[in-house]
């Protein structure tokens, strides 16, 4: 019996085009992309800063008025100013995520600490 083995196509094997090139980026392109990383992770820094002492005010103020979160309570989630530090943490957060897409880690995390400075 005479039997034709098909021929193997191992092109799709084979990694894509797009997978396999080298990314090709101008250097203004990369300065202008580090800079707007530096520009988010700097406000990054400021917004998460900011959240802490906003939510901190948020929770004295509902200690104050009723049983504290340390016991318990949970008169801070009836306290706005704990939503609006809440809601600038997340802003901050997601400005940071934002700011790892443009620049690189070595530039980004290190402007991590200006929410310790800001504290």
């Amino acid at each position: 019996m005479n039997t034709i083995s098909p021929a193997i196509n191992v092109q799709w094997l084979m990694a894509p085009s797009w997978l396999t090139s080298e990314p090709t980026l101008s250097a203004s392109s990369t300065s202008t992309n580090n800079f707007k990383g530096f520009i988010l992770a700097v406000a990054s820094g400021v917004f998460i800063g900011s959240s802490f002492i906003i939510k901190k005010i948020g929770l004295q103020r509902a200690g104050a008025s009723g049983p504290r979160a340390s016991t318990g309570g949970y008169g801070y989630l009836l306290e706005p100013l704990w939503w609006v530090g809440m809601v600038t943490m997340i802003v901050g957060e997601f400005a940071n995520l934002v700011a790892y897409i443009y620049a690189p880690a070595v530039l980004v995390t290190p402007l991590g600490a200006l929410s310790i400075i800001v504290r």
